[in-house]
């Protein structure tokens, strides 16, 4: 990222730090940007912020109380207080924008096997700071520095903006398949064999397991289905008073997206139990939608059709996301809000941020008009991705619900279903689940669906 911010990006970062402190116009006076680091140019009586050129150089962090700025200048203190001037001697504004618009992933040819943005090339994993919300931290730094100086001219201080009454939890589960033994799970296991390849998670099939499904193919409706555990799921949210986004997945690429339809009388009831219990039905967006718009619109089409009802959330499938084309595309349809963005091989903070945001159009140097709730944790992070064992994966999450309750922000869980299966799995899986809500429910969070924390958010903006 070379050159200094533009006039949009410096304001939409300003628009993002409103989510944690109030800050109106008449504040806003006091700020002044500069490139020049002589403390002789600065105007008096300001709030100056010192504007970078350079672009990214993880050799050259400056770190102020363990958070680092991505884009330091010349000088061995973040901000001084003069007795006309507070001055941040280091572009912290930039270092903000650079992690919250995702501005790493921008024309990045960095692909995981899948198409993705990987963790390995991510600055969350060369500085060590996936599980920390480091935007966080900068606005709570910027705060505290402006109030001194607020304070010292007996001026109204930022006051923090309780966004959420406490911290929120948010549950949801990716319906990617409702079947377990099918003839195309079959012909999958028959390829994997005669190639000897293995897939992304799973061993090269032997000839006992080939023997297994075809016997359990040809006893269909006999079988114990573990795929469809779904009464499991409801009644364990009922237990903790969880509400949950259920993400269904429509049809298109075969062994890629859905194996079932959206219009089986079994999903149509489904759905139906689901939205009376309270839940949300949200749309689980086929690999094709985040690059397509047009896919992306049937895919609504398709869920809308069978909900009777506005679709407001989209996670898309493989957590597949294009930084900012796929928020791009978003725009103008009836989401509201995307709940996608996660490494998929790594817990944390992807955009080093725990509350809803916003992403950028770097093309048109302006800020795109849809939510993103941060996802933290997936199942298949924890167990497939990073092989943790139980007492890894619980320790590593409460390290992140601790973070997010720190800032009231969201500790969003995918938990997929499906995900319990412990002959094919983990022995111990559904007690790890159990504890982990146990654990989370016992600080004290609000259970909110994406469309009710969305609406928290925009009711908050429109007030203001």
């Amino acid at each position: 990222m070379i050159g200094t911010l533009t006039k949009n990006q410096i304001e939409y970062v300003w628009y993002h730090f409103s989510l944690m402190y109030t800050l109106d116009k008449e504040q806003k006076k006091y700020f002044h940007y500069i490139t020049d680091s002589n403390t002789s140019s600065y105007p008096k009586q300001k709030i100056v912020f010192c504007l970078s050129k350079d672009s990214f150089n993880k050799g050259n962090i400056f770190y102020h109380r363990n958070v680092p700025i991505l884009f330091p200048k010349k000088s061995n203190i973040l901000c001084s207080h003069t007795e006309e001037n507070l001055i941040f001697h280091h572009d912290i504004l930039k270092s903000a924008f650079f992690l919250l618009s995702g501005y790493q992933e921008y024309n990045s040819h960095e692909k995981d096997h899948l198409n993705r943005f990987p963790f390995e090339r991510s600055v969350q994993n060369e500085l060590s700071i996936i599980k920390i919300p480091v935007v966080n931290y900068y606005f709570e730094i910027i705060a505290n520095e402006i109030n001194r100086f607020f304070k010292r001219r007996r001026l109204k201080k930022c006051e923090k903006t309780n966004l959420f009454p406490s911290f929120v939890f948010q549950l949801s589960h990716d319906i990617d398949r409702v079947d377990y033994y099918t003839v195309n799970f079959l012909l999958f296991n028959l390829k994997s064999f005669f190639r000897q390849k293995k897939t992304t998670f799973q061993e090269i099939p032997n000839v006992p397991f080939l023997i297994k499904i075809s016997k359990e193919i040809l006893k269909f409706s006999k079988k114990e289905n573990p795929y469809w555990d779904f009464e499991f799921l409801l009644n364990t949210e009922e237990q903790f008073h969880i509400k949950s986004n259920y993400y269904f997945l429509p049809k298109r690429e075969r062994n890629i997206d859905a194996s079932y339809s959206l219009r089986e009388k079994r999903i149509v009831s489904l759905i139906k139990e689901i939205v009376n219990k309270g839940h949300e039905i949200s749309l689980h967006g086929t690999v094709r939608s985040s690059e397509d718009k047009k896919a992306l619109m049937e895919d609504i089409h398709q869920l809308k059709n069978i909900v009777k009802s506005r679709i407001y959330g989209i996670r898309h499938h493989r957590l597949s996301f294009s930084i900012p084309h796929t928020a791009i595309l978003h725009q103008g349809t009836e989401l509201s809000y995307d709940n996608t963005l996660l490494f998929a091989s790594h817990e944390g903070f992807r955009n080093s941020f725990c509350l809803p945001f916003k992403l950028f159009d770097f093309d048109n140097d302006t800020i795109i008009d849809h939510w993103l709730v941060p996802l933290n944790v997936m199942d298949s992070t924890l167990f497939d991705y990073r092989k943790l064992n139980f007492v890894e994966a619980h320790r590593s999450v409460m390290e992140l619900v601790e973070q997010v309750q720190k800032f009231n922000g969201v500790f969003s869980l995918l938990w997929h279903n499906g995900y319990f299966d412990e002959t094919r799995k983990k022995p111990g899986l559904r007690k790890f689940y159990l504890e982990i809500l146990s654990s989370v429910i016992k600080r004290e969070p609000i259970s909110l669906t994406g469309k009710e924390l969305i609406d928290m958010v925009k009711k908050h903006y429109n007030e203001r």
